[in-house]
């Protein structure tokens, strides 16, 4: 299943950073603000008196510095969400080959339920089954988020001010020593603005692995062409799309392209 509208990992994994996505918080949970917000109280963000969420088109990149401090690209993203909870998530389709050909993965969720991940340069789509009661918990989550934005795996570190925008800093600790730090946004219902990745090393110091900026956020509805839903495009499982990406970048196929198609194949069949 389509791990963006996934309400039972509510820490998406960043697609671009494969190799440490168990540890990146979801941009569901992502929120920020600054110091000065520590006097917001659940019952004050309970009060609000919004009644849609806010709509926004939040675009940021990632880097990797796990092989040296050089900075490593991995990829941009756009996160956009509409006043009626429809989300849209586009990230680089299949790693660095994706990244120097340009070939991007667009994912939508619409408040029918509907779920699609669309390949735009191909013409070809996948239509994931209607997960319309998980679509309205976004929703009603983005509407009224955890205090501070700190849920029972995290811990609250700070406040502070991203892009201009009020952020909560919050972190997590797994077991091999990873620490996943995040700036996730008060006023967007946890919306993740940026991300940081770090390995506690023998030593006590943190090795930097990888980390997320913010290229832009703007405030209002998101372009419609954001959503559309590919009516003229080509109906494909996932197998096939994977396929036809790996075939297009020149990819050879792999143990773990075949373990991913055969998990989303399985998925894909109870439409």
């Amino acid at each position: 299943m389509s791990e963006e509208f996934m309400l039972t990992k509510m820490e998406r994994p960043l697609h671009i950073v494969k190799r440490w996505a168990p540890y990146v918080a979801l941009g569901v949970l992502a929120m920020a603000g600054s110091f000065q917000l520590a006097k917001l109280t659940t019952v004050q963000l309970a009060a609000r008196a919004e009644t849609n969420p806010v709509p926004f088109v939040l675009v940021t990149e990632s880097y990797n510095f796990d092989a040296s401090p050089q900075r490593e690209f991995l990829g941009q993203e756009t996160r956009a969400r509409r006043s009626d909870g429809a989300r849209v998530h586009i990230s680089t389709a299949l790693g660095k080959p994706g990244i120097e050909a340009g070939v991007m993965a667009r994912e939508v969720g619409y408040m029918d339920g509907r779920i699609v991940t669309l390949i735009d340069s191909m013409a070809v789509k996948t239509t994931w089954p209607h997960m319309a009661r998980r679509m309205a918990e976004l929703r009603e989550r983005a509407l009224h988020p955890p205090a501070n934005c700190v849920d029972a795996v995290h811990t609250l570190v700070g406040y502070d001010v991203v892009a201009g925008r009020r952020v909560s800093i919050v972190k997590h600790v797994y077991p091999d020593g990873v620490e996943s730090t995040n700036w996730l946004d008060l006023n967007l219902g946890c919306e993740q603005l940026t991300y940081r990745l770090e390995s506690r090393l023998l030593d006590g110091s943190l090795k930097l692995r990888a980390e997320g900026r913010v290229i832009s956020l703007k405030l209002g509805e998101p372009p419609a062409a954001l959503f559309d839903d590919g009516p003229g495009y080509r109906e494909v499982s996932p197998s096939l799309r994977v396929h036809m990406l790996a075939d297009k970048l020149g990819v050879p196929w792999n143990d773990g392209m075949q373990r991913l198609s055969e998990r989303e194949d399985a998925d894909y069949s109870r439409r």
